[in-house]
């Protein structure tokens, strides 16, 4: 299946890409317009921003498309304790970028090019990684391929699926199954996404938990002094809740009320 898909990205990148230049506009335009002049790891615009020796000779690599940097904050604070120095990431959503970019312990940071095996291939021969740790779901067909033809391990964690996903519709699942069959370790949040993988063909799956917990906690232990003016305009107390899904509803409703 990823062999079909190898011969068949090229057009459908190329015809994103006219999409992009004729009819798209703002943010898609500009995503676009950067994928493209990145190509490979050879492109001057693509890594201008990276010092090939300032990174080391075999860095960790991490990718996160967008807001999955939030799952990878914890992962690299575990492995900057660990004494590693050499940690890149990799992410899709310009949106994030600069939130990657600053956070310490990130050596460099660059956007991923399209999902063409050339341009993949390309890129990990120049950037020499020597492991590919990818955050929730981000793992590209043709990146995937390409890290494993270059025998560079791969690791997806935080990693979460169910039935519904469009991974899992009749004209996708089969590239999804061929691809998370070559990741070499799966580490998912629960036992309902182990078992929904190891039926996908997934191999070396792990029950690890959800990194974003970890970040939780660390944003507790280090919280950021709220302004008096926001103080004051909160009271009395406001309970939020953002990002949360239908079935967090109640429990978060039963803990505010408990709470007031």
């Amino acid at each position: 299946m990823t062999s079909l898909y190898r011969f068949i990205s090229p057009f459908l990148i190329s015809l994103y890409g006219l999409l992009a230049r004729t009819v798209l506009s703002g943010k898609l335009r500009e995503t676009c317009a950067i994928r493209w002049s990145l190509k490979s790891g050879k492109s001057e615009h693509a890594f201008k921003d990276l010092d090939r020796a300032a990174i080391g000779e075999s860095p960790i690599w991490i990718h996160a498309a967008s807001g999955e940097f939030e799952y990878a904050k914890s992962v690299i604070r575990a492995l900057v304790a660990a004494g590693e120095t050499d940690i890149v990431v990799s992410y899709f959503s310009l949106t994030y970028a600069e939130n990657i970019r600053r956070f310490p312990g990130v050596k460099a940071s660059f956007p991923l090019p399209f999902d063409r095996y050339d341009w993949m291939r390309d890129l990990i021969k120049w950037l020499n990684p020597r492991c590919l740790l990818i955050a929730r779901t981000d793992a590209w067909p043709m990146l995937i391929d390409a890290a494993t033809d270059s025998k560079v391990p791969t690791l997806l964690f935080s990693a979460t699926f169910h039935a519904g996903s469009k991974r899992m519709a009749p004209w996708a699942r089969g590239l999804t199954s061929a691809t998370l069959s070559k990741i070499n370790e799966i580490h998912c949040v629960s036992t309902d996404d182990a078992s929904l993988l190891r039926k996908l063909g997934a191999q070396h799956v792990h029950v690890a938990g959800d990194s974003r917990y970890d970040q939780v906690l660390a944003r507790l232990e280090n919280p950021k002094p709220v302004p008096e003016k926001l103080k004051r305009a909160l009271m009395p107390t406001v309970f939020v809740a953002g990002s949360i899904w239908d079935e967090d509803v109640p429990p978060v409703l039963e803990a505010s009320l408990e709470k007031a």
